[in-house]
Formats: C-alpha cells, sequence, structure tokens
C-alpha cells in the first residue's frame, strides 16, 4: 500500500511531536509506578496527487482490562496536526505520538481525524470530506503489550491509494484504510530501478499484504515493514512505454533488509 502507517505505517519527513500522557480514568496512577513506552508512527503509500494532507486531532489507545470500551482510555496525543502523507513513503515515517503509559496489555487505538483534511491535485486543493465515524475516532485493533522501561513501537501504515475517493462531481471523500503493525516484528527490500525517468511504482505483494512505495530520483526505493512471509515484487512504470516486470519468491525475515540490486526495465 502507502501503503498511512497513516504507515499509518502509514514511514510516513513530517515534524516530529510528543506529548505527555493523560489518562482518562478517573483514578490517578501511583506515581511510583514503573511506566512503559509506546511510540505511535505513521507511513504511507503512493498515489497520483500533489499533496494528501490529514490533519490528525488526537490518538488515544484502550487498556484490553478495563471493564468497558467507555473507560481505560488513555491519550498518546492531542495536539492537533497536519500530516502530508506523500511525505511519508519509500521507508519514511514520523512519530504522531509518545506517552509513558501503565504496564499492560491495550486492545484498541483510536485515531481521531478533524476536518481541515485536504487533497492537492494539478496545484488546485480540495477538501477531503470525512465520514462521521471517522471524525469520531477511527478505531484500529491492535496487542499492544506495555512493559516497564521498555518502549514499545507501533507503526499506523495508511494507504492513501485506497483511502481517497473521487465522486462523481470531482469531490473527494476519504474512508481510511489503515494496518497496524509492530515495526521490531517485519523486514524489509530495497533495491534500485533503471532507467530512473520510469519512476515505477514498486509493489510487494502476497495472499494477505500488499505494500507499495515510489522509486525516487536516483531511481532507489524501500519497501518497509513487511511482515516475514514470501512476496511477489512488481514494478510498474510511470512511462507506459516500458514493460512491467515481476520478482517471485523474495523472501523477508524480521529484522533484515533483502536487497533486490537493481531491476532493468525494458522498452515495449
Amino acid at each position: 500500500m502507502t501503503r498511512v502507517l497513516f504507515s499509518v505505517l502509514v514511514v510516513l519527513p513530517l515534524f516530529l511531536f510528543s506529548s505527555c500522557v493523560k489518562d482518562d480514568n478517573p483514578a490517578a496512577p501511583d506515581p511510583e509506578e514503573q511506566t512503559g513506552t509506546l511510540i505511535i508512527r505513521m507511513t504511507d503509500s503512493p498515489i497520483a496527487f500533489d499533496s494528501v494532507l490529514i490533519r490528525v486531532d488526537s490518538v488515544r489507545i484502550h487498556a484490553s482490562n478495563s471493564d468497558t470500551l467507555s473507560s481505560g482510555w488513555h491519550t498518546i496525543n492531542r495536539t492537533r496536526a497536519i500530516y502530508n502523507l506523500l511525505s511519508l513513503t519509500n521507508g519514511v515515517d514520523t512519530v504522531i505520538g509518545r506517552a509513558p503509559l501503565p504496564p499492560g496489555t491495550y486492545s484498541q487505538l483510536r485515531l481521531h481525524i478533524g476536518n481541515g483534511s485536504r487533497v492537492v491535485v494539478g496545484g488546485v486543493s480540495h477538501p477531503l470530506t470525512i465520514p462521521s465515524g471517522s471524525q469520531s475516532g477511527l478505531k484500529l485493533n491492535v496487542h499492544a503489550t506495555i512493559q516497564p522501561n521498555i518502549a514499545y513501537t507501533l507503526l499506523l501504515d495508511f494507504d492513501a491509494a485506497r483511502s481517497i475517493l473521487r465522486t462523481g462531481n470531482g469531490s473527494f471523500s476519504l474512508r481510511p484504510v489503515l494496518r497496524v503493525v509492530t515495526t521490531a516484528q517485519t523486514g524489509t527490500i530495497s533495491g534500485h530501478v533503471v532507467p530512473v525517468s520510469t519512476r515505477p511504482i514498486i509493489t510487494a505483494y502476497n495472499a494477505t499484504d500488499t505494500i507499495s512505495t515510489m522509486a525516487d530520483a536516483s531511481g532507489a526505493y524501500t519497501l518497509a515493514y513487511l511482515p516475514p512471509s514470501s512476496y511477489f515484487v512488481s514494478y510498474v512504470s510511470t512511462d507506459t512505454t516500458y514493460r512491467d516486470f515481476t520478482v517471485a519468491g523474495v523472501i523477508v525475515w524480521a529484522g533484515v533488509t533483502t536487497p533486490l540490486g537493481t531491476i532493468t526495465l525494458q522498452p515495449r
């Protein structure tokens, strides 16, 4: 995808920010209790727009041992900020929240996307219509076990290409498509493509995952945050005078970068 994750994990750089945690539970935590740290990062996949600007109002996470979904929420960040998803591709990500949390297991992440999000196409800015469900908080299932004195990183991988919909009247709406991954449990594919003028979209895919990026001006690319598995890697040139190309059986291991060397696309 761009593959957010939001990309997020949407990888995708924008400015970084952090916030102290605010516990929404009425009972204050023991000041001497040891805490772990949760870091939320975001990344994205390519799309043929000038910019995709998403406003994030807050990020919260829910403790799985809470009695109800109306309690047990911890705020990771409530500082409003706008992110250009198109700067979060090719292995680039950004921190959208960082906070200490009491040790335990957390089951659900809630991402609040606010009004003011927009896309820029051909130099023209268009507002993004946000469905009411996204405004109240996009719910993402996670299984994050926070331990004392350990930083735990979750990546939101935001698929802009599948999340931005163009309607019949020329307006745009946002239907967020994201995946949540633990960065320590993923691997990477990297390489180069020539001629560099082809600027292909490179996609790693199998039966369960699809992750995309675009080669940069030097022909280099990185497909990051891939769950360990075997993948097909396809190269689709943005210059239609060149043939597409696919490499099969590319193995990805956790914590390892798999190099594919230089791929040469051939003219039709």
